[in-house]
């Protein structure tokens, strides 16, 4: 479950990430 959290909040920062440098 842990692990699910993890990826699910580096695909949420991947995106942020993407909004933020656009």
């Amino acid at each position: 479950v842990s692990e699910d959290l993890v990826i699910v909040g580096a695909g949420i920062g991947g995106v942020a990430t993407a909004l933020g440098l656009h």
